[in-house]
């Protein structure tokens, strides 16, 4: 767990490179596309068509892709 801090509109935001586990809004610092927002949410395991699929973490933006696919650093957003 590699913890940054990014100046973010005079604001220090600590980024992780280790993907959400848990539901909520995160700032996703990708690689190559620079920064967006993402909504992680638990997809749970399924059965469908004969074939079983873990539950995961997935991202709703990205047709629930897991998370633990994206490369880059995450900062979690809180809403107060």
């Amino acid at each position: 767990m590699a913890l940054r801090t990014v100046k973010i509109g005079g604001v220090d935001v600590p980024f992780d490179d280790t993907p959400p586990q848990r539901e909520g809004v995160f700032l996703w610092n990708a690689l190559f596309s620079g920064l967006k927002t993402i909504t992680v949410r638990w997809y749970p395991p399924e059965e469908k068509f004969g074939l079983s699929w873990d539950g995961h973490y997935g991202v709703v933006e990205h047709c629930g892709r897991n998370v633990s696919k994206l490369k880059g650093e995450f900062a979690e957003i809180t809403y107060e």
